[in-house]
């Protein structure tokens, strides 16, 4: 027995059956079960989606060029170019209002009518002695001889057409496949395309140029001529060189 007053002495066995007696009250944390869940071994995680529209291919798929549109002022003549859909626009040396309108011409046509846009003469067309047509291309596939015909860039002829070159002015002539051409009076232009059938003395300033199933005949005088294969030609030439040529 310790005598009162010393130190108290605690031997090894009794230190263990204490901490073991500790140990039986105590209670541990309780471990709730996890919510989270793991992919499957044998299938990879999903990688992020990009949201649409990101990217530069998705914005260049949704780019979109407006149209370029050549136009000649019916007023004075000056040549410009927008882009972009035009209804109305002024021109920018004489101020004048431009309306840009396509005319399907199908019944009886008398008067003026002006636009920068296209005028398309049918075949069910009826002329008028007093009709003048001005547009900034003029397609006919009727009978035009009639009216007097202005155009600020080209006249096209499709099969059908028919016009008075004394009575026709433009830059460009086109024949479209299927169509004819005949002209006893000389004709001058800036550009002639034949798909078709062409005939009379040309003077071109520009490209004069045969495309296959066309046939140019009379005579043709200019600085470039160009008959793609399969086109015919059967016409006195004369193609002067260029300017730019002689320099070389």
């Amino acid at each position: 027995m310790a005598k009162r007053g010393g130190p108290s002495v605690i031997d090894g066995l009794a230190s263990v059956r204490a901490a073991q007696h500790a140990g039986r009250g105590a209670q541990g944390p309780r471990l709730r079960p996890s919510r989270t869940r793991l992919p499957a071994a044998d299938k990879p995680p999903e990688a992020p989606r990009k949201p649409r529209g990101s990217g530069p291919a998705s914005r260049i798929g949704h780019t979109a060029i407006p149209p370029r549109n050549e136009i000649v002022c019916y007023v004075c003549g000056y040549a410009f170019v927008l882009q972009g859909k035009i209804e109305k626009t002024y021109c920018p040396k004489c101020r004048h209002m431009l309306e840009m309108k396509h005319f399907v011409l199908e019944d009886e046509v008398g008067g003026v009518i002006r636009t920068i846009g296209t005028i398309e003469i049918t075949e069910r067309a009826k002329i008028g002695a007093d009709a003048e047509l001005v547009g900034g291309r003029i397609v006919v596939a009727g009978d035009a001889r009639p009216a007097r015909l202005r155009a600020g860039l080209s006249v096209e002829i499709r099969p059908g057409g028919r016009l008075e070159m004394e009575r026709t002015t433009a830059p460009d002539l086109i024949v479209a496949p299927g169509g004819r051409f005949a002209s006893a009076s000389p004709v001058s232009c800036r550009n002639l395309t034949v798909s078709g059938e062409a005939r009379a003395r040309f003077s071109v300033e520009g490209l004069a140029l045969v495309r296959p199933g066309g046939a140019l005949c009379g005579e043709i005088r200019g600085a470039r001529l160009v008959v793609e294969e399969g086109g015919g030609l059967k016409a006195r030439v004369s193609v002067a060189k260029s300017e730019g040529a002689n320099k070389r």
